[in-house]
């Protein structure tokens, strides 16, 4: 339990406020392994409150369910959880909000090479990947942030070819001086499967081919209201594509790569990861055609004493996203730092152009 007293404040006459956290594991299944370390898989009652003391009154915001605790195949801490969620005035979570979330944890730590030799060393079974990016950029009117999770969710094989189900996801969120605000929810889910052909792939990585459904929604964020019809919305995007079929490298969106671009040495590395998409739009908010497409090349140009100079582009067609993508930068392990140029292609009642930043990336 955390509790505390605000020193000061503004826009609220909250003074005090306090966490409570509790955990209890209902029933314990067998024990697993996984290298020096012993886990137990649980059913787990968790229960939260937290709570602003404001008006002379407690508010509480109050989430409590059930949860199944277990180890992934790559050695991480993953929970899936079903919380009821109540928010009984707590000004700082909005006000009054009730109802049922499916939540989704991991806890890991940065095992990079694990992850760099995973695709052929792994441990096949549950989760047996998970990674993420989360960036932050700035430019001269606008600054944003993006958050993106790679879930591989379980193999399994037919008559000895390996496939993969698996769920990507990614928030965009743009912020500009003045209005147009906005944020962007993507999803991908779907199947893939390794096929061999190592001598496309300047890594010697087999390479990747997967069928898809992608959606995304864009939203405005606290618009003017003079943009908002009297009484009314703004319309949001919605974009679908299915099937989407993938044809990728292996090293395409697994932040850590190789291991020997990372070594502390200057040299020439001219490596190249890439994506080729193909797919059929089913219902979209934007008049493009049926059929969208994209193409990915990633280049991993030299390493200056450990530090990876690489250089970025996408370019799509039809309701594909993005529309572009330009970036350039510096990449570690742990992160990069970069400048991107980009267009997401909202309608423009809710964004506007494109965007220039300079920012900061941790893979997580």
């Amino acid at each position: 339990m955390l509790a505390g007293k605000y020193v000061s404040s503004q826009g609220t006459d909250a003074d005090w406020w306090s966490d409570l956290n509790v955990s209890w594991r209902v029933w314990e299944f067998g024990e697993d392994r996984y290298r020096d370390s012993r886990f137990r898989p649980a059913l787990v009652l968790n229960a939260s409150v937290e709570s602003a003391n404001h008006g002379g009154e407690l508010h509480e915001l109050t989430r409590i369910g059930p949860a199944i605790q277990l180890m992934t195949a790559n050695g991480n801490r993953a929970s899936l959880q079903l919380e009821w969620y109540h928010n009984d005035g707590n000004q700082f979570y909005g006000s009054d909000e009730n109802g049922w979330l499916v939540t989704f944890r991991v806890d890991s730590t940065l095992e990079t090479n694990h992850v760099f030799h995973a695709r052929q060393e792994r441990e096949s079974g549950w989760l047996p990947l998970v990674w993420g990016e989360y960036d932050v950029g700035i430019g001269d009117t606008r600054r944003i942030s993006r958050f993106d999770m790679n879930v591989e969710l379980v193999d399994f094989a037919i008559r000895d070819q390996l496939f993969t189900a698996f769920v990507w996801y990614e928030s965009r969120q743009e912020y500009r001086l003045g209005d147009f605000d906005s944020i962007a929810y993507s999803v991908t889910l779907g199947l893939q499967t390794p096929l061999g052909l190592e001598s496309v792939a300047s890594h010697g990585d087999p390479v990747v081919l997967g069928a898809d459904f992608l959606h995304r929604s864009d939203h405005s964020l606290n618009p003017d209201a003079s943009r908002v019809p009297s009484g009314n919305f703004l319309d949001n995007g919605s974009h679908n594509l299915l099937p989407r079929l993938r044809l990728q490298t292996t090293g395409w969106d697994l932040p850590y790569r190789d291991p020997g671009m990372y070594r502390r040495a200057t040299r020439w590395l001219n490596l190249f990861d890439w994506r080729v998409t193909a797919g059929l739009d089913v219902r979209d908010s934007r008049d493009r055609g049926k059929f969208a497409g994209q193409l990915g090349l990633n280049w991993d140009a030299a390493t200056l004493d450990g530090c990876v100079v690489y250089l970025l582009g996408i370019g799509s067609i039809g309701n594909e996203t993005p529309d572009w993508l330009g970036e350039f930068g510096l990449r570690r392990p742990a992160g990069k730092v970069f400048v991107r140029c980009e267009r997401y292609g909202m309608q423009p009642s809710i964004g506007r152009g494109d965007t220039l930043v300079l920012g900061i990336g941790v893979n997580l």
